[in-house]
């Protein structure tokens, strides 16, 4: 297997979103999303900066995994994303990204597919921007 596993969720701490390893677990008796962040401490003449990781609680909702592609601008496409696609008549989709049927899914398709054939965008996410989704 090829593909990078990741994830991201958004801090109960703070209004910001963090990458990498993600576990359920427990604390008195509660059930707590966690990712794990690993960053590098940063260079000085006393040391070339250590790799390290740090595990941080999330919002359980806010989970997605990386779906291994991204948007037409390089970007990361995160289930719970919301992608924007216009067509040659400029006629504009707005979907979201979901797993189903053992695939990441957009539009009621499997995402690899419609990737290869469309240019889509990130627009924003489930989580911050359920919005828009509704129909105008």
């Amino acid at each position: 297997m090829d593909r990078e596993i990741k994830f991201r969720g958004k801090l109960k701490s703070e209004d910001k979103w963090i990458y990498g390893f993600y576990y359920n677990t427990y604390v008195e008796n509660k059930k707590i999303a966690v990712i794990i962040e690993t960053y590098r401490t940063p260079k000085t003449h006393y040391t070339n900066g250590k790799l390290m990781s740090r595990s941080l609680e999330v919002f359980n909702e806010s989970v997605g995994q990386y779906t291994g592609l991204k948007d037409k601008d390089g970007k990361d496409i995160y289930e719970g994303d919301i992608l924007e696609y216009r067509d040659e008549d400029n006629i504009k989709e707005i979907h979201k990204v979901f797993w189903g049927d053992a695939s990441f899914q957009c539009a009621g398709q499997y995402l690899e597919h419609l990737y290869l054939t469309t240019n889509w965008k990130i627009i924003g996410n489930i989580y911050e921007n359920p919005e828009l989704l509704e129909e105008k």
